[in-house]
């Protein structure tokens, strides 16, 4: 790693904000996911911050990453990415990105079975909470053993992220089949 990169390592990890990022952007960097799912894009900046670190030590080619987000559906008032913009937003890494327009229930009942392996799967705060509970049924197919699933949490000090463990989300996915 160049003099260069170390320090905009040390930057996104360490100093760059919003901080609830640091931690993902920390494990992203050790443990070199290929194939990343995220709910909840926003505009894309943690997702331009991870596959910078990413590219670094994984050839782009060899990324898969896929980005959920209402898009052009959002509220005008919450700032976004337009689907168009989202498409070009990734094009200087290199890396082909895959774009599901809608909320997390919806967009994961039409992709989840193209999205096996997933390494990473992130969930950002601002996703509708019924939607994403009854998402949270597609999970577990999208997952292998060494997955690593993060959601975002709103917190008296502002959002943070925390591990799911794998027995949170299959609890969670047993809970959408015995609601229904």
């Amino acid at each position: 790693m160049s003099a260069a990169q170390y320090a905009r390592y040390l930057f996104l990890t360490r100093l760059s904000k919003p901080a609830s990022d640091r931690e993902v952007l920390k494990w992203v960097y050790d443990n070199r996911p290929r194939s990343i799912v995220e709910i909840g894009v926003g505009q894309a900046v943690r997702t331009q911050r991870l596959l910078e670190l990413l590219t670094h030590h994984v050839p782009a080619a060899e990324i898969r990453y896929t980005g959920i987000d209402l898009f052009e559906g959002r509220d005008p008032r919450t700032p976004g990415l337009s689907l168009k913009a989202a498409f070009t937003v990734l094009r200087p890494l290199g890396i082909k990105a895959q774009w599901v327009p809608g909320d997390p229930y919806t967009a994961l009942a039409r992709v989840a079975n193209n999205l096996g392996q997933t390494d990473l799967l992130l969930i950002a705060a601002d996703r509708d909470p019924e939607s994403l509970s009854h998402a949270w049924a597609f999970v577990p197919r999208m997952l292998h053993p060494q997955s690593f699933v993060f959601q975002e949490l709103e917190t008296p000090r502002g959002p943070a992220f925390a591990r799911v463990t794998a027995d949170e989300v299959e609890r969670r996915a047993r809970e959408h089949h015995r609601s229904k």
